[in-house]
């Protein structure tokens, strides 16, 4: 980092995420990252921020996780995925994830799931999605 004049960094699980897996594996890869990122933000405080996934496939055990990974030091925000199991992120079913997030003061950094080609699309969609459908707005107290 150093040598790329670089102060700070966030670390995060990139695609494929964890929302792939059966919801209870699911969880397990969720805790295995979120206990990993948070152990080297413990290691360099000043230098990382951790991003914790959740298995958002499952939006009961995803708030479980959040509620956890919420207490570990280290951890300031949500990784997202655009859509999860081909699911919009305007899904009612995710409004408790998005409210517990700004309750936190939680970021919420979006991640595109799809292949180069699909990438503007799937951002400016998931971006349209929760900001004029008012889910942001609504549920992030903005």
């Amino acid at each position: 980092m150093d040598a790329e004049r670089v102060d700070i960094d966030s670390l995060s699980l990139t695609t494929p995420m964890v929302h792939w897996a059966p919801a209870a594996f699911g969880v397990k890869l969720a805790r295995v990252y979120n206990d990993a990122c948070s152990a080297a933000c413990i290691v360099h405080p000043r230098r990382l921020i951790g991003m914790a996934v959740l298995p958002t496939q499952a939006p009961d055990l995803a708030l479980q996780e959040l509620e956890r990974a919420a207490k570990l030091p280290g951890l300031r925000g949500l990784y997202l995925g655009t859509h999860i199991n081909k699911q919009n992120l305007d899904e009612k079913t995710f409004f408790p994830i998005y409210a517990k997030c700004g309750e936190l003061r939680w970021a919420i950094f979006l991640h595109p799931a799809a292949t180069v080609a699909q990438l503007r699309a799937h951002l400016s969609a998931a971006k349209r999605e929760l900001i004029l459908g008012r889910t942001a707005a609504r549920l992030l107290k903005l």
